[in-house]
């Protein structure tokens, strides 16, 4: 599943993400637009958050559903995402194909949905429960399917030091990186002054693509909404764009 490598680029665009299931939108853009993904894995694992579920919307409710993961953390809420495991996955995906089909088939594109599903379904058949192989699994599929793959390391691959902003800056610093592609999360603890002088920190603008394509009422559910609604096209067109950022130095205050 991973591309294990250290070489480095002359030019390199570095995202550092959590696995996510079935991720949202803005997750993919990001991740699509870069050289590298460091899937980060080796930190702890955070309960009711996206690495184990995605939000789905059906068209009569606006407020929607969790498809969830079961997970077993084999040493309580300590457990690093690596180590959470997922008992009996293949029942619980075919479980979900049903809550799709009944959710999402009936809109115009919600046939690409259930495509989609087939195939994550085969290829998680060959991964073991781990939660991380299996949400990994479902990003890369749909980057394969609807934008580029880029190099994907895990983050037991790479050395680090430090927490948070320490952290991205280590592993931006390993990788060679030149450019480094932040989210608006990160905006409450990275710091410019822990990254080489050399790279490149940007900020993905995410809120103002959705804005102006009427994406923002999605902006926490799964792209699998909006998939069904607007299809492949949309999404391929989106993903393959120019990615909207701004120069954290220039545009943003950050903690010094």
């Amino acid at each position: 599943m991973y591309v294990v490598s250290n070489q480095k680029k002359e030019d390199m665009r570095l995202v550092i993400h959590q696995p996510n299931f079935v991720p949202r939108l803005k997750v993919l853009q990001k991740i699509a637009c870069a050289d590298r993904w460091i899937v980060l894995e080796t930190v702890q694992y955070v309960k009711q958050e996206w690495q184990n579920r995605c939000k789905i919307l059906p068209r009569t409710d606006t407020h929607g559903f969790w498809l969830t993961l079961p997970t077993c953390l084999p040493v309580g809420s300590r457990s690093k995402i690596e180590e959470v495991a997922v008992p009996n996955y293949k029942r619980q995906l075919e479980r979900h194909r049903v809550q799709l089909r009944s959710a999402l088939g009936g809109l115009p594109y919600g046939w690409q949905v259930l495509d989609y599903w087939d195939e994550f379904i085969t290829l998680a058949e060959s991964e073991s429960e781990s939660l991380s192989q299996i949400s990994t699994v479902s990003t890369l599929l749909a980057l394969r399917r609807y934008a580029k793959t880029p190099d994907v390391v895990s983050s037991k691959m790479v050395a680090y030091t430090g927490a948070k902003s320490e952290l991205v800056a280590s592993i931006c610093r390993h990788s060679g990186a030149t450019e480094y592609i932040a989210d608006s999360g990160s905006l409450n603890y990275l710091r410019l002054s822990d990254f080489d002088p050399d790279t490149i920190v940007r900020w993905q603008d995410w809120d103002s693509q959705a804005n102006n394509l009427g994406l923002q009422s999605w902006r926490d559910a799964s792209f699998l909404n909006v998939l069904a609604r607007k299809g492949a096209d949309f999404i391929q067109e989106l993903l393959n764009a120019p990615l909207l950022v701004d120069k954290l130095e220039t545009s943003i205050m950050l903690k010094s």
